[in-house]
């Protein structure tokens, strides 16, 4: 039976109070500054701890592999929460439509009155395959002629058979001399 007092506070086995131990930090720690190396490693170890390993880590927006023939991109639709009609208009007229919910019941498991699948305001979306590959095309002939154009205008794609002498243009980034 253990002996206490009206405080509810333990005594030992001589009737007197255990004696406690008060532990400090050294003092020396404490004064010395850490240097910015050392409070890097102390953070980055705090980080490690909330994340865990590797493993751990979800990326909301890998989406599942689309059925064959399709593509599925995620589209930034709401601004504030709010639906930014030109944008799904934009959307919309390019192609895409939603995905359906019941296509994919484990990204959306939470019953909710959408019909499609969102996440932090972006909705996953899906057209054609092949549309997506010819607008991929456009895309590339849109810049390739952009970087073609810009030579031209420099001189340096030659134009014909006869074409003056091309400037030298170095595209590579080299330091530069510094005059006195």
């Amino acid at each position: 039976m253990e002996n206490k007092t009206g405080l509810g506070l333990s005594l030992n086995d001589d009737g007197e109070m255990p004696k406690r131990t008060i532990e400090r930090a050294s003092m020396r720690e404490s004064v010395r500054e850490k240097t910015p190396i050392e409070l890097a490693r102390e953070r980055a170890a705090q980080i490690m701890a909330e994340i865990g390993n590797e493993e751990s880590f979800h990326d909301d927006f890998i989406a599942p592999n689309p059925p064959e023939g399709w593509s599925y991109e995620w589209k930034a639709i709401k601004i504030m929460n709010k639906v930014d009609e030109t944008k799904l208009g934009e959307v919309r007229r390019t192609g895409w439509t939603e995905v359906p919910r019941i296509r994919h019941p484990e990204m959306m498991p939470f019953s909710r009155d959408v019909d499609f699948i969102e996440r932090k305001g972006q909705i996953l979306f899906e057209r054609p395959a092949e549309i997506t590959e010819e607008f991929r095309r456009r895309a590339r002939k849109t810049a390739s002629d952009a970087i073609s154009n810009k030579k031209q205008q420099l001189g340096l794609e030659a134009r014909g058979p006869f074409s003056p002498t091309q400037p030298k243009i170095s595209t590579k980034y080299e330091p530069m001399a510094i005059p006195e």
